[in-house]
């Protein structure tokens, strides 16, 4: 088994350091990463991921709040923000009606799969 390593400037929300597990690091130069890439790679695609999944959860307090009425009976805080009008988005609109809601399975896999495809175009340019 691999040593598990800190990389020093990847925290996770306690401010702790983020482990990296070697093995990781020695399959993606197998596959033409530089070491710099390669943990770069696993600190993008570990950001991607924890950022999506936190979206995703506030995607869902937003409905359970609205479902439930929350927001109404505790009065918002900070400043109202008024949805613009459909009409003013029209791009937008369409990209969610014909691709989902953006914190959806598919819009994951499709950002994922965005994120290894950039990350291999790169190798086969250097």
């Amino acid at each position: 088994m691999a040593p598990l390593v800190v990389v020093n400037g990847a925290f996770d929300r306690r401010g702790k350091g983020l482990p990296v597990d070697g093995g990781e690091l020695g399959v993606l130069t197998g596959f033409g990463f530089t070491p710099v890439q390669a943990m770069r790679a696993v600190i993008a695609i570990g950001h991607y991921i924890t950022g999506f999944v936190l979206e995703e959860q506030a995607a869902q307090e937003r409905r359970n709040r609205v479902e439930s009425g929350a927001d109404e009976r505790r009065g918002r805080r900070g400043r109202e923000e008024e949805a613009a009008p459909r009409e003013r988005l029209p791009v937008l609109e369409a990209a969610i009606r014909e691709g989902g809601p953006p914190e959806g399975s598919e819009a994951f896999e499709q950002g994922l799969r965005m994120l290894i495809d950039g990350m291999q175009a790169l190798t086969q340019a250097s």
